[in-house]
């Protein structure tokens, strides 16, 4: 059980050093597109993401969402017809 508490610990403070390194760089707009769009780059978070907008957002943040996830699929398809 000390190994599972010492990894938690571990996880705890990678957590602090990230969102302290994110806080700091999001001061740059370049940065934070940069981030978004590796966020939005996987299916799994980008899914999770737009079930979350679709019940707690706004109706720009839907439109956004929905505009993400035809661009991810219209490149999921350029990307298997080139293969």
């Amino acid at each position: 059980m000390s190994d599972i508490k010492k990894l938690q610990d571990d996880m705890h403070m990678l957590k602090i050093t990230q969102m302290t390194i994110v806080e700091h760089l999001s001061k740059d707009d370049n940065f934070m597109q940069l981030l978004l769009a590796g966020y939005l780059a996987s299916d799994k978070l980008r899914n999770s993401f737009t079930e979350y907008i679709n019940e707690n957002g706004d109706d720009d943040t839907k439109v956004f969402m929905q505009q993400m996830n035809e661009t991810a699929l219209e490149f999921d398809k350029e990307s298997k017809e080139d293969e």
